[in-house]
């Protein structure tokens, strides 16, 4: 709670989704946010299932994605960004 209240929030009910970071920092997403996410999908590789669920996709479509995008698969991707409704994707460089 005192995260919370550090982020502006004191009311629970506002939270959607809370991520505690690696860093320790509370990332927060509230009720009425889902325009601005701003989330790694993918990172090193591994893809992030609640962001997947948060924009109400699964798996199939994001492998779909990747393939239109000339990626095989997750791990040939270093950063995939959800932003706006729209994908980007940054792969690893090329040996």
């Amino acid at each position: 709670m005192f995260r919370l209240r550090v982020n502006g929030i004191y009311e629970l009910a506002r939270v959607k989704r809370a991520v505690l970071e690696q860093n320790g920092q509370l990332t927060v997403l509230e009720y009425g946010d889902d325009e601005s996410i701003r989330y790694p999908l993918i990172s090193d590789g591994i893809i992030n299932y609640d962001i997947l669920e948060m924009i109400s996709q699964d798996e199939a479509w994001l492998d779909e994605q990747l393939q239109k995008n000339g990626f095989k698969s997750s791990a040939e991707v270093f950063l995939g960004e959800y932003i706006s409704g729209k994908l980007y994707f940054v792969g690893y460089p090329k040996k």
